[in-house]
């Protein structure tokens, strides 16, 4: 890519900010610039980046939940009450955790209580 994906994002989510009513229009001429630089593989790098920058602009986190199996409505629920209505939640179906879940707060804070975690503590030395 010629420009970091963080560059991009920040320009997209800065060019939203000053028309959102062009929101439709900016994103066309958006990935017509991606295209034309050649940078159209790194699209989803940028529109994770972009969804950060957005989400910690309007005050919340981008939180992942990773689970080898699909969460029940109630255990959703229940994590779902643990964070802001300003937080960005994303569950992701992992099945090599085995058992457990690992939450990570905006790509930098990782709770990790699975079973693979707890395996790999007792067993592998630091």
């Amino acid at each position: 890519m010629k420009y970091s994906a963080n560059i991009y994002a920040r320009a997209l989510v800065a060019a939203l900010d000053d028309r959102p009513e062009e929101a439709a229009k900016i994103k066309d001429r958006f990935l017509a610039v991606l295209k034309k630089a050649g940078d159209s593989r790194g699209l989803q790098a940028i529109v994770t980046e972009a969804e950060k920058l957005l989400v910690k602009k309007n005050g919340g986190r981008k939180i992942i939940i990773e689970s080898p199996r699909p969460l029940s409505s109630k255990n959703l629920e229940a994590l779902q009450h643990s964070f802001s209505s300003k937080d960005r939640i994303e569950t992701v179906l992992t099945p090599s955790l085995v058992a457990g879940v690992r939450v990570t707060i905006d790509g930098e804070w990782t709770i990790d209580a699975t079973l693979k975690g707890k395996l790999q503590k007792l067993f592998v030395k630091n």
